[in-house]
């Protein structure tokens, strides 16, 4: 008991559990509470002990707009049978939408399209970061080259650890479940015409991390301008 007490890393329900298990077998009927721990470890001025600092486990958003981005696919069966691919890129900062594309197929000629209208947004001199999944339409010397030539650090994420880019992941299931699973498309072109659409009506619909405003009220508020992202953002 002592002991655990000494330590002071265990609250003191926990203590007091742990003590009462203990006596559960014995023929003492002793127990307490966790209000009782907490007295004898203020007597023995053991509650004035500062815990130790540990870092957060959630991702941090970056101080700054434009700056840092996620990217994923998400598919979709059009009425003609075709399977047809949506690319997004995501503002970290407010994770806001800020590329969302049809593509037939995945693959590294794709992405770099997508990320070349990023380029586009952003300064040239700006160093733009942006991460991803490891799958092959990401993780090749396609993708590499164009990021290496165009002030891009790519970050690809480790296997098994889909946290890591849980902003796009959750913006993708918005869309899905909001978005494209609400409506019938025809075809490639009806699907394309359609997500700008849904990136508006994304872009524009509250959430609850930034106190119920919208990605656009956010951006707004930065000091993001049309003419910076070439009104990218905004259609």
């Amino acid at each position: 008991m002592t002991g655990l007490m000494d330590k002071a890393v265990k609250g003191v329900r926990r203590i007091a559990v742990s003590f009462n298990r203990k006596k559960e077998n014995k023929e003492s009927s002793v127990c307490v509470g966790k209000s009782w721990v907490h007295h004898i470890l203020a007597i023995a001025g053991l509650t004035g002990k500062q815990k130790t600092a540990i870092s957060s486990k959630h991702l941090q958003r970056p101080q700054e707009p434009l700056s840092s981005f996620n990217m994923d696919y998400t598919q979709r069966r059009i009425g003609n049978g075709e399977t047809v691919y949506a690319f997004g890129v995501l503002d970290i900062y407010n994770s806001g939408i800020v590329i969302l594309d049809v593509h037939k197929t995945k693959s590294g000629v794709n992405v770099v399209e997508s990320l070349h209208q990023l380029r586009e947004m952003v300064a040239k001199d700006v160093v733009i970061e942006i991460r991803s999944d490891g799958g092959l339409e990401f993780n090749n010397a396609t993708v590499r080259e164009y990021c290496n030539k165009n002030n891009i650090i790519h970050h690809i994420l480790p296997k098994a650890h889909p946290w890591l880019n849980s902003f796009i992941e959750r913006a993708i299931e918005t869309l899905q479940y909001e978005f494209i699973n609400l409506q019938y498309h025809a075809t490639f072109n009806d699907f394309q015409k359609f997500l700008v659409i849904a990136k508006s009506g994304y872009n524009l619909r509250e959430h609850s991390s930034f106190n119920y405003r919208s990605p656009v009220e956010i951006w707004n508020s930065s000091g993001v301008s049309l003419s910076v992202t070439l009104g990218g953002l905004w259609t």
